[in-house]
This record gives C-alpha cells, structure tokens and sequence, in this order.
C-alpha cells in the first residue's frame, strides 16, 4: 500500500518538532543516510512499513499518525510553516538561538511601526 508523501512529511517535521529533533536524530535512530531522511522529509520518498513502526515507536504514537491526514488542531493550532521554524530553531546551536531571537523582535518592532504604531 503507497502512501501519500507530502502527508507522511508534514506529519514526520510536526513530530521532529514536538520532540526538539532533527534530521540527524532520525539519521542515527534508523541507520540510514541523511540524503534518504532528507527524502522524507521533503515529501520526496516514504519509507518501507517497517521503518514506519520503528517511527512511531520512537515517538511514543501510533503509525496512523505519521501516514494520515491531522487536523490543524492536531499541531497544537501551528501552521505547517510555524511547525517548520520551530523545529529549525529547535536545531540551532544555543548562541544561534539567541540571534534568531533578536532578528525575530527586530522585525516585529518594524512590523508593529508599519502598522501605526509608535516609532
């Protein structure tokens, strides 16, 4: 039975993400290469059943969760995009964080004073 990949991917990042994992976790965890882990994440590939349950096990879920359709209130009412961010941020070195941080209220500021606000 195929299943869809760009479900399975979104699926896959929104769980990388709850659980402050990345790519290379998954990498060391299943003993495959990052450019096939990179595959499934980007919706490109989707891996055999097997590796499916060895997911779901991982993460504490049910394989039903990485190969179905979630509802958006499943992703803690992120959007996919949020969910993306997150587990980038997630990812970067503490002192990175720090200047995404920075960036981030940066840009709010401007974003705030576009809106006629003071500034």
């Amino acid at each position: 039975m195929g299943y869809d990949k760009t479900i399975f991917a979104r699926n896959l990042n929104y769980y990388l993400a709850k659980n402050g994992e990345n790519q290379i976790d998954i990498v060391r965890f299943l003993g495959v290469s990052k450019s096939t882990v990179s595959a499934y994440c980007s919706g490109s590939q989707v891996p055999r059943i097997d590796k499916i349950e060895l997911l779901a096990q991982h993460f504490g879920i049910e394989k039903s969760d990485l190969i179905e359709e979630k509802q958006p209130s499943e992703n803690g009412g992120l959007s996919e995009d949020e969910v993306i961010l997150l587990q980038a941020y997630r990812a970067l070195p503490e002192h990175e964080k720090q200047n995404v941080l920075s960036l981030l209220r940066l840009a709010a500021g401007q974003a705030q004073g576009d809106q006629g606000g003071p500034g």
